[in-house]
């Protein structure tokens, strides 16, 4: 984990626990919540080159998945095979009787 994301994840934590802290001694329903308290929620971002980090992450597993499902389809059709294209026809089988 690099430091910029340690950082991140230590300043979200602090921000929800700071919520949550102003938020005790209620039934444990929003009734406590007012909107002052979700107006001074410091709500943390990412630094921007982690985002793109992870922007490109995302990327990369759409094509990965992308390709994939094209590689299924292609499969599927190998499978089906050129019999598939026949099952329309009916062939009758009939035994063969030796001469």
């Amino acid at each position: 984990m690099t430091t910029a994301l340690s950082s991140f994840n230590l300043e979200c934590s602090a921000s929800l626990g700071n919520f949550f802290e102003s938020s005790k001694g209620g039934t444990g329903n929003q009734a406590n919540v007012g909107t002052h308290q979700i107006d001074n929620i410091a709500i943390p971002i990412a630094p921007l080159t982690e985002q793109k980090a992870i922007a490109t992450a995302l990327s990369d597993v759409n094509e990965l998945i992308s390709s994939l499902e094209k590689l299924i389809a292609k499969k599927k059709a190998i499978k089906q095979g050129p019999c598939s294209s026949y099952s329309h026809l009916h062939i009758k089988r009939e035994k063969i009787e030796r001469v």
